[in-house]
């Protein structure tokens, strides 16, 4: 009886973890941990004023205060987004944040890559959240909702595909 309330708690404490809205996409560790993973397409924008958008948003804290930037390889001194245009890949920019949750106060690692889209007045932006606790089974829908409350904060409307996680069923 006592294991059975020790898991009650758990699954209580982890429900509780994400607040409406957005937290419908409940992810239960398609990654080896909770994960989610969203392509939005913006069409008659371009990479720069998208990483721009994304790079200010998150430097800001974010839409709810509590995102924060980090470094990347390439430049270990500078936080931010990356730009990466001078290689001519088809990844534009690349940046990173961490997330910290209003409720128990847990932390995702965001990875974001800005990328040219099916056509030249396309861009594509890939959001990936995982839960940064070894074995989250479960994140409420914590991920799903990194990735979208950024999105909505640049304030240009695109398109959402799920590519992974974030509670989809893949065969």
């Amino acid at each position: 009886m006592k294991n059975l309330c020790v898991w009650i708690a758990v699954f209580a404490a982890v429900a509780a973890a994400c607040q409406p809205p957005d937290c419908e996409n409940v992810d239960d560790g398609s990654c080896g941990n909770a994960c989610c993973v969203v392509d939005w397409t913006f069409n008659d924008m371009d990479a720069v004023t998208i990483a721009d958008k994304l790079n200010t948003t998150l430097s800001n804290g974010g839409p709810d205060g509590r995102y924060t930037l980090a470094t990347t390889a390439e430049a270990p001194t500078q936080v931010g987004f990356l730009n990466l245009m001078p290689y001519n890949l088809t990844t534009k920019f690349i940046g990173q944040a961490h997330h910290e949750t209003k409720v128990h106060h847990y932390r995702d690692v965001n990875d974001w890559t800005v990328r040219a889209g099916q056509t030249d007045k396309s861009v594509i932006v890939r959001g990936f959240s995982t839960s940064l606790i070894g074995g989250a089974l479960g994140d409420a829908g914590q991920n799903y909702k990194n990735i979208k409350q950024v999105i909505e904060a640049i304030g240009i409307a695109g398109t959402e595909k799920i590519v992974f996680g974030c509670g989809k069923v893949f065969n």
